[in-house]
């Protein structure tokens, strides 16, 4: 089965740094260096929870949809189109839902999951999410 979590985790990540850091913070994190918040996951271990979930509900459209993949492509998610274009190989040629899967679906489960765990519940506060190179 092919999965795309490090993309769900970079779509809360970059939700959740939006308003606390610069902007080139999210670029960097939707291009794929999320690695640079893990001081911030160590030094506030809850950030794992609506990371963790973002990226379960988020995947969930791939079994879905029949979607296939090879292990190697496992877990690349968006980042340099790694688990898309694997989909896309593996026979499944539907552009638009390739895009709804691996950009428009996370986006706003990582939305709705900063709104949860941020902003109404505040089970993490914004300043966990402030970069260390900020």
């Amino acid at each position: 089965m092919l999965t795309n979590s490090i993309a769900k985790d970079g779509s809360f990540l970059f939700w959740a740094t939006m308003k606390v850091d610069k902007p080139g913070v999210q670029v960097a994190i939707f291009l794929g260096a999320i690695k640079m918040m893990m001081p911030n996951f160590l030094r506030y271990p809850v950030i794992g929870i609506p990371i963790a979930l973002t990226a379960a509900i988020s995947t969930l459209s791939v079994p879905i949809l029949g979607m296939q993949g090879t292990p190697a492509s496992g877990g690349f998610g968006l980042i340099g189109a790694v688990s898309p274009l694997a989909a896309y190989n593996a026979g499944f040629h539907n552009v638009l839902v390739l895009v709804i899967v691996w950009v428009v679906v996370p986006f706003a489960v990582g939305y709705l999951m900063k709104k949860v765990f941020v902003d109404w519940t505040k089970i993490c506060k914004p300043e966990y999410f402030i970069s260390p190179a900020h």
